[in-house]
């Protein structure tokens, strides 16, 4: 019973999850040998009237890296939307990633990035069940009562990797929603660099069925309480930024810290969006 309460659990928090998956092959490798998929984590964001592919800086300068890197031949990235408990259908979506718009920070605490997702996609991954984190859940996080609890999702690497891909059987991932316990700040004589920026700082619990939370950057960070009557409400309060397993220390970037950022940027990318497509 324990073990069926945590699928689905899983399951209702996964539809806040979207895997973003290269598929690539070593070149010269024969068409015989299945190419390999490397999930990566995000969640979906509306923001004015726009869905973005919200994800770790750093993720999207690695999958950057996989495209640009003369060793590899990319068949397709795929959109992976099978984690929520509305889910239809295992099947992934094939996503054009070269052409969509994308912006992205790395630096002094700040790592997230945006991806834009045209509505023809948006609809497939609505379809499949996926759940769009709307402004209001970060422009109003500052009102928010004490939450109660916490958790990380995503997709740890040592759970998914090595995976071959088979396009008539689709992609099935193994995520990890992990119980963290927030703290005020970076312990002094820690690993983790304290930043500029405001950070998200949590110990990770002993509990954990995995030695490394590599792969889980971008994932989101959940909040959640019991309201007045009794219903469970959460938010998504941050990105996963970075994780000293040693000291058991998760960093993740603040949904509303994204806020100046997205509001800049999001009008570039509709402005090459509408480049791209010969819209005025």
């Amino acid at each position: 019973m324990e073990d069926d309460a945590v699928e689905i659990t899983m399951k209702y928090f996964g539809q806040r999850l979207v895997g973003i998956a290269p598929v690539y092959r070593l070149k010269g490798e024969g068409k015989d040998v299945a190419p390999i998929v490397k999930p990566f984590s995000g969640t979906l964001m509306l923001f004015e009237n726009a869905v973005s592919l919200l994800t770790a800086g750093h993720v999207i300068s690695e999958i950057n890296a996989i495209y640009d890197n003369p060793d590899l031949e990319v068949e397709t990235c795929l959109l992976i939307d099978n984690l929520g408990i509305e889910a239809k259908h295992d099947h992934p979506i094939p996503f054009d990633w070269k052409s969509a718009a994308k912006a992205f920070i790395d630096e002094d605490g700040l790592d997230f990035g945006v991806v834009s997702v045209r509505w023809w996609y948006v609809n497939q991954l609505l379809a499949n069940g996926v759940k769009v984190v709307e402004e209001e859940n970060w422009a109003k996080q500052h009102t928010l009562p004490k939450l109660d609890a916490y958790f990380m999702l995503g997709f740890p690497e040592e759970l998914n990797l090595p995976q071959r891909y088979d396009p008539y059987a689709g992609v099935m991932l193994t995520p990890v929603m992990a119980r963290l316990d927030p703290i005020d700040a970076i312990p002094e004589g820690s690993e983790m660099k304290v930043p500029q920026h405001p950070l998200f700082v949590a110990n990770l619990r002993q509990n954990l069925p995995i030695e490394s939370v590599k792969g889980m950057s971008g994932g989101p960070i959940i909040g959640m309480r019991q309201d007045e009557k009794g219903n469970l409400v959460y938010w998504i309060v941050a990105l996963v930024r970075s994780c000293v397993m040693s000291e058991r220390l998760v960093s993740g970037c603040p949904l509303p810290v994204l806020g100046k950022f997205l509001r800049d940027e999001v009008d570039k990318i509709r402005a090459e969006d509408a480049a791209a497509t010969g819209q005025v």
